[in-house]
């Protein structure tokens, strides 16, 4: 949108002239069009007068930004009128740097009646607008590679534009990345890498906000990285894969050396993997290598990969033997198992097995064709010997492997004696009575395992295991009432065969003690928790009463104590502090049979740290406690000679961690232990407990605790000490 403006000069003669008169510029200044360079603008220069006056030959001069002119012209004017002494129509350059300044100046003289030597001049200065940016022309980019960390990313200008916006696309992160913005026409991007593809975009754009579209770059693909070879047989043909390991392959290329001989051109094809064979006359070796290529963005070729050199078709070496070594048991085939050792990577075609007794002359043989690298056979008591020669492409055999020894045993037996076959078992906590022989009087029974499943219930329930002979098995899990069960053992000799399982099933059916009533209450003075429970009359009298203690919420439990019934009370001595606890609390009956266990959970809520010594030497405190939990782990940091100057230490960490406690607190003559007690529990083994849930078996430091009077307060003494963690 244009304006207009109107400038006047000064009226002459300033002062004691009747007849005065003056010069008027009236200005009109154009929009200029989007993207134009110039402005158009007329200009009306007009004297005034303040008495109408005439002049025939008045002289009139301009100069400035819209030319010059001079002429002598009549000039009338009427009183306070005003008369044009030129129209001027024209344009104006304008400029993309913003807004500037131009003067036009003209002037009139030689009017008699004002007076000759008077002359009425003005020189009028107005504003032109700068160039109104319009869209910039979309540039067209080209990248070109330089190497596998450098582009250079060029285009040319661009009308109406003064800046250029550069971004990178990287394959492998999916996005478009701002390298920056370029006032020339040419970036060079040094943040490539190999094995990637790239791709650029840049947009026109200038300082009044306007943005071309963008326009992209053809993609560049750096250096691949060198794929991976398989090369094996076929039959007698040798064939070779080739798998990519580049980010973006399109091409791959082998070559082959035979006989050791030069690398020549043997196929190539289009695509991440590819593969090939042929078949070498008798006799030749060969020899194969590729690589990955990329065309997009000029042709770059990986380095090579190279496979191993194949020979010629050859007997195979002797056989590795896997198994059996040992005893094994009689009672199961004798399964013998080699690995064949090729010397020109022919799969195996057929074997040849043999065994004998030890001492025996003769062998006896069995073949096995095709690839199987194992031979099954029953074999009777006693020690025995094998061996094996395998056979691949070529004709001949390999050498008999060295024989390798084995022992075939009987395994041990195993026996139930209790409970006997459908027996009804009075008890839920099922006792097997089991035994376990070894048919050779040199081993003897070493181990055991035993099972107990719920047969109604279709699972099992207990699974445990043990050393030496079995005896009397006490299941560690509680069999239920008016089910049917199986129990199930097992022993192992010294010659490390299992037996059989031998099972037994029975039905359980069995009286329960009622369940005890129980209480359970934190002791704040004592910091431990106090559990009674009193036997109820039931089916069965309570012969026990064993109480329990969960410190992780139920998920595990831990005996505190077993004691007689009808009445007990347990200690829990070194409770979690600061939270709950559960206890878990059982009658047992003499059958044995065992209530269903009645839980409670107690809030240990204080305000005090407890120590307590494996001598029983207690301490606390309560008044003004503070608490510094650290943990560490082992570190050194070591320094090497280096040549960089920026060297820094390298870190070596080692598996111990450590914990400590700091504490300090108050003691006085009604809270807090004596003075005497702390120091006896330097250098003990003591359960350190605080406020925070901290349970710790500790030692208290050689530095601790440091007791001293407390200022202000005669009858009161400060302590502090770390408790530091051991393992328990």
């Amino acid at each position: 949108m244009g304006y207009g403006t109107s400038t006047y000069g000064p009226w002459v003669p300033s002062a004691g002239a009747a007849k005065r008169m003056r010069l008027r510029f009236d200005w009109a200044i154009g929009t200029p069009a989007l993207g134009a360079t110039t402005v158009p603008v007329q200009l009306i220069i007009s004297v005034e007068a303040g008495y109408s006056f005439w002049d025939s030959s008045a002289q009139y001069n301009r100069s400035g930004a819209l030319g010059s002119a001079s002429t002598s012209m009549g000039v009338r004017v009427s009183t306070g009128g005003s008369t044009i002494l030129e129209r001027i129509s024209g344009s104006l350059p304008i400029y993309t740097a913003g807004p500037h300044q131009v003067a036009v100046a003209a002037s009139l003289s030689g009017v008699d009646y004002i007076g000759s030597g008077v002359t009425a001049s003005h020189t009028s200065t107005v504003t032109l607008p700068g160039v109104t940016s319009g869209l910039p022309g979309r540039p067209a980019p080209q990248a070109q590679y330089v190497s596998d960390t450098e582009a250079l990313i060029s285009w040319g200008a661009t009308d109406l534009a003064d800046r250029y916006y550069v971004e990178q696309w990287a394959e492998h992160l999916q996005r478009w990345t701002r390298l920056g913005t370029v006032y020339g026409t040419s970036l060079r991007d040094y943040g490539l890498s190999p094995n990637s593809r790239y791709k650029w975009r840049v947009c026109a754009a200038n300082g009044s906000g306007y943005e071309s579209a963008w326009a992209e770059t053809g993609a560049i693909r750096t250096t691949p990285s060198a794929p991976q070879l398989r090369v094996y047989r076929e039959g007698y043909a040798v064939a070779v894969d080739l798998t990519a390991t580049a980010n973006y392959p399109e091409h791959w290329y082998l070559e082959r050396s035979v006989n050791g001989g030069a690398w020549q051109y043997w196929t190539q094809g289009d695509g991440r993997d590819g593969k090939a064979s042929m078949t070498p006359a008798a006799g030749q070796t060969v020899q194969f290598r590729g690589k990955s290529g990329v065309s997009e963005g000029g042709q770059r070729w990986s380095q090579w990969a190279t496979t191993i050199t194949v020979p010629a078709l050859q007997a195979p070496a002797p056989p590795t033997l896997l198994g059996p070594s040992g005893i094994v048991s009689v009672e199961e085939p004798v399964r013998m198992q080699w690995r064949h050792e090729s010397r020109d990577l022919t799969d195996q075609t057929s074997a040849e097995v043999q065994w004998q007794r030890v001492g025996d002359s003769d062998w006896n043989t069995a073949t096995v064709t095709g690839a199987t690298p194992s031979y099954e056979t029953g074999l009777t008591v006693g020690a025995w010997q094998w061996r094996v020669r395998t056979k691949g492409m070529h004709d001949d055999w390999s050498a008999w492997s060295a024989p390798s020894g084995f022992r075939v045993a009987a395994p041990p037996t195993a026996a139930i004696t209790s409970p006997t076959p459908d027996e009804v078992v009075a008890t839920n906590r099922v006792r097997i009575h089991a035994t376990g022989s070894e048919p050779d009087p040199a081993w003897l029974i070493t181990a055991w395992e035993a099972t107990l499943t719920d047969l109604t219930a279709d699972r099992q329930v207990a699974a445990w295991s043990g050393q030496g002979p079995p005896g009397v098995l006490t299941a560690p899990a509680l069999a239920a009432d008016m089910h049917q069960h199986r129990a199930a053992v097992r022993v192992r000799s010294g010659s490390g065969l299992w037996s059989r399982w031998a099972s037994v099933d029975f039905t359980v059916d069995y009286a329960e003690p009622a369940e005890p009533i129980v209480t359970a209450r934190y002791v704040e003075e004592e910091g431990e928790v106090v559990i009674t429970a009193d036997a109820q009359t039931g089916p069965v009298e309570t012969e026990q009463i064993r109480v329990e203690v969960s410190r992780d919420a139920g998920q595990t439990w831990q005996t505190l104590d077993i004691q007689p019934g009808p009445h007990v009370t347990v200690t829990d001595p070194t409770p979690h502090l600061g939270g709950e606890v559960m206890y878990r609390v059982t009658a047992i009956s003499e059958l044995p049979t065992e209530s269903t266990p009645v839980v409670v959970t107690v809030g240990t809520h204080t305000r005090r740290a407890w120590l307590l010594g494996d001598d029983g030497t207690k301490a606390h405190l309560i008044l003004d406690m503070e608490l510094a939990t650290t943990h560490s782990h082992e570190l050194v940091l070591a320094e090497y000679e280096t040549d960089d100057a920026e060297q820094y230490p390298v870190a070596h960490y080692g598996r111990r961690r450590t914990a400590e406690v700091r504490f300090s607190g108050l003691l006085t003559p009604r809270w807090g232990s004596p003075r005497d007690v702390w120091l006896r529990l330097l250098g003990q083994r003591i359960w350190y407990r605080d406020p925070t849930g901290i349970r710790w078996r500790a030692t208290l430091t050689a530095t601790g605790p440091a007791i001293a009077p407390q200022r202000g307060a005669s009858r009161a003494v400060k302590i502090s000490g770390t408790a530091v963690r051991i393992s328990d």
